[in-house]
């Protein structure tokens, strides 16, 4: 991704709105970001994607990746679980409120490969178990997200096989925190091979997505608190 364009607003007290215009020069196509940050801290994020030529392949995913410290390593979400989810592999996921750590998240696969993720979520929290510190990110309405200790390129890059095991994997020194539009199903109808189906393929168009991020302390704010008041009325009670 490579920016074009920066431009910061402000839009009234406690109020700024920074829109990040930047071109994706591989696929010829573009990718917008707004910031709307508020003097509670509260951040509203916008994006959007726009094919710029014909022809272009279905997108594998669709999102935002946050890099965290480790010390972030205990996940609560509000969306499907306990288990990993995926837009076609989910009846089996019911919505509710689910924690663990986030090295739990990891499906130990024989070979490394996507693992953990989470659908239909409504918010997401990330929180440090000795106290004090926590971000949480809240779908407008709805995101998927998966939190790891790995970068996705990690698992594996394009179509070659490495040959490597779960144990072959060194976690990072970091968490990777990812709040996705999604990402496209599984698929493998016939056992193995087949394309997920179209609805649940991230096919070449315009696509757009929103969400709100809030660092917040656990020991005196609950996540849970947090998404039952409209950000609006954070603003007004917090100047």
């Amino acid at each position: 991704m490579k920016p074009s364009s920066v431009r910061a607003n402000r839009l009234g007290p406690g109020k700024v709105r920074i829109v990040v215009e930047a071109s994706l020069p591989t696929v010829g196509s573009r990718w917008r970001s707004a910031f709307t940050v508020y003097g509670t801290g509260d951040i509203f994020v916008e994006a959007a994607f726009t094919p710029g030529r014909a022809g272009l392949p279905e997108i594998p995913r669709l999102g935002m990746r946050l890099v965290l410290p480790t010390e972030l390593d205990t996940i609560t979400w509000f969306g499907r679980g306990p288990h990993e989810n995926y837009s076609d592999r989910k009846t089996s996921a019911f919505v509710g409120l689910y924690d663990g750590s986030v090295a739990d998240q990891v499906h130990p696969y024989i070979r490394p490969q996507e693992t953990g993720y989470k659908t239909d979520v409504r918010w997401v929290a990330l929180t440090d178990p000795a106290g004090g510190a926590g971000l949480w990110a809240a779908g407008s309405p709805l995101v998927c997200a998966g939190a790891s200790r790995f970068f996705a390129e990690d698992y594996e890059y394009g179509f070659e096989k490495s040959g490597r095991h779960t144990i072959d994997m060194k976690p990072r020194d970091l968490v990777v925190l990812n709040v996705d539009y999604g990402q496209r199903g599984l698929g493998g109808d016939n056992s193995w091979g087949a394309l997920p189906h179209d609805l649940y393929r991230l096919l070449p168009k315009a696509y757009t997505y929103a969400f709100r991020l809030r660092a917040f302390d656990p020991e005196t704010e609950s996540p849970w608190n947090i998404f039952r008041h409209p950000l609006e009325e954070q603003r007004r009670k917090r100047p």
